[in-house]
């Protein structure tokens, strides 16, 4: 096996890459980067051929992490410069294609890797091109300026010209876009009385957390405003996913048994929120919060929706108040289940958040039940899939019954080609040419 370049790709190459990812110099798409998963993980190479992995505890989804970290030249990429990496210079790999140039533009050139041990590309080169505005992706895809677009707009679907009427795939996402509530301190910041005075933290309340659930109407949320580009939810990943729960599908819409909720934990004039979204992530974020507002004053819980950039969006969610913790008291956020089964999402969303041991890192709401972190980190080290499946099923059943979040809906990823060009669509969302086909 060689490098594009020609150059062998050894062991020493595997390891170099691995203990750069755990050492957190390599990202790891949703979800952020590798090291919490590689934690006290060590790679050997005792001959050219063969990598040793000695981990410090029993890790079920060690083959799952490891398949998705990039393995570089050790020569080209060890003490190379962010410039270098810019520019490709370090930038050196063994798979189908092999990096040409990358413009300032952020155009990327790729030629077709003639030495990759697997079966050729179809394509000898492919040019990726940013363009951030949706609106400009769709217009440039049918000038015929580009091929293959991603993130087309459910809206934008049904203005797409009926001849040449382009090539339209879509693929259901791991992406979950759901609700996380303030639940760990007992003054949150943008809840209020109805009358807009002081008020005691109702998310603490399973009650509460459990009616909001319930007087939202996901089926359609997902039909008008996405337009069908999401697949209501009722728990952490997709269909099809290792752990996920036979049981639990999305939470019937009942306005009225939410009313009955409320009153019963001594919110029958209900209340006063902030919802908090980012403005520029997911699909038509703005829009769905505006339809939850509505939805959710129905039955007293007068909501106020606003937006902020994903770069002022995510510090203040995470750590932005005054004392490091969370700052808002109900958002709008997402994650994707890169690894294909529940654990990762039951380990950053729902345990109790544990910065030294890299669990709970996205628990922005500081939901914590002890039993609930017990079966998680149970299934962190069990490595029969039988026990395992039912013990991540198991475990969802209880974090949702708890309503420890809300989840809301899948999105439905949607790419759109020129005829003649197909795209086999990907439930990580990624857009990557060993998918694309000519048709």
């Amino acid at each position: 096996m060689v490098f594009s370049d020609a150059a062998p790709l050894a062991a020493d190459d595997v390891v170099f890459s691995l203990e750069r990812a755990r050492d957190g110099a390599e990202a790891g798409g949703h979800g952020g980067g590798f090291a919490r998963y590689l934690a006290g993980t060590h790679f050997m190479a005792p001959d050219g051929g063969t990598v040793l992995i000695r981990t410090a505890r029993p890790d079920p989804r060690l083959p799952n992490t490891l398949a998705r970290i990039a393995i570089l030249s050790r020569a080209r990429a060890a003490g190379a410069a962010t410039a270098d990496f810019a520019s490709g210079n370090a930038v050196v790999g063994s798979g189908p294609y092999r990096l040409v140039e990358r413009r300032d533009d952020g155009v990327i050139v790729l030629d077709r890797n003639e030495r990759y041990r697997g079966p050729k590309p179809e394509w000898t080169r492919v040019v990726l091109r940013p363009v951030a505005a949706s609106r400009e992706r769709l217009a440039a895809l049918t000038s015929g300026a580009l091929d293959l677009i991603e993130e087309v707009p459910p809206q934008a679907l049904a203005a797409l010209p009926k001849a040449p009427r382009p090539v339209v795939t879509q693929t259901l996402s791991d992406r979950l876009i759901y609700l996380q509530l303030d639940q760990f301190r007992d003054a949150s910041p943008f809840v209020r009385a109805g009358d807009g005075g002081a008020i005691k933290n109702p998310f603490k309340d399973r009650r509460v957390r459990r009616a909001l659930s319930m007087a939202i109407d996901r089926a359609t949320i997902s039909a008008t405003v996405l337009a069908g580009a999401a697949a209501p939810a009722g728990q952490l990943v997709p269909r099809g996913f290792f752990g996920r729960s036979a049981t639990l599908g999305p939470p019937a819409y009942d306005p009225e048994g939410a009313r009955k909720l409320l009153a019963a934990a001594g919110y029958a004039q209900g209340f006063r929120v902030t919802l908090h979204v980012p403005s520029d992530r997911y699909a038509d974020p703005i829009g769905v919060a505006k339809a939850l507002a509505t939805q959710l004053g129905k039955v007293g819980v007068r909501t106020r929706v606003v937006s902020l950039p994903s770069s002022v969006y995510f510090s203040r969610a995470s750590r932005g108040g005054a004392r490091g913790e969370p700052e808002f008291s109900l958002i709008l956020v997402g994650w994707g289940s890169a690894s294909g089964e529940a654990g990762a999402a039951l380990g950053a969303l729902i345990h109790g958040y544990d910065r030294a041991r890299g669990l709970g890192l996205w628990n922005r709401g500081r939901y914590h039940d002890p039993q609930t972190d017990k079966l998680i980190e149970e299934a962190l080290v069990t490595l029969d899939d039988g026990k395992l499946a039912r013990l991540l099923a198991s475990t969802t059943d209880r974090a949702i019954a708890d309503a420890a979040i809300i989840p809301l809906y899948f999105q439905i990823s949607t790419w759109a080609s020129r005829r003649g060009v197909g795209y086999r669509g990907r439930s990580d969302e990624l857009t990557l040419a060993m998918d694309a086909y000519s048709k």
